[in-house]
């Protein structure tokens, strides 16, 4: 059924599209500067605002983004708002694929969250923050 080899069905040529840094409490213009200084700009097409906070999304040529987050409970950093975002053909199909082979590896505390067609596999048996699957650019 599944091998050591072979790429997981939905995954295809895959890549980090970018990492997410959870930023604290009112800090993110302050994170946006520190990472002007580091060299990387801000991709102001790509900033998002929703109920679940605000992102920018900082990039610089030859490096992967760095997605800043800031929640709107700005009293806690989040678990979770961490991750590590893999571009994939087809997300949804990529990340049943990851709970299945995980499931067969013996690993059953995966939990899936749908976000706007975009999913998030937390995995706590292997990896602290979740990994998401987004669809490719």
């Amino acid at each position: 059924m599944f091998d050591n080899f072979s790429v997981l069905p939905g995954v295809g040529q895959a890549h980090v599209d970018h990492v997410c840094i959870q930023v604290g409490p009112d800090m993110i213009i302050a994170a946006t500067c520190l990472f002007t200084k580091l060299g990387y700009v801000e991709n102001q097409p790509r900033r998002k605002n929703g109920e679940w906070g605000e992102a920018r999304f900082m990039e610089k040529l030859g490096s992967i983004p760095v997605q800043l987050t800031l929640s709107t409970d700005m009293t806690v950093i989040l678990p979770g708002e961490n991750h590590v975002a893999i571009a994939v053909e087809n997300p949804y199909k990529a990340a049943m694929s990851l709970v299945e082979w995980l499931n067969w590896a013996g690993i059953k505390d995966t939990v899936v969250e749908d976000y706007d067609e975009k999913y998030f596999v937390s995995i706590p048996t292997i990896l602290v923050e979740p990994l998401e699957f987004v669809p490719m650019h």
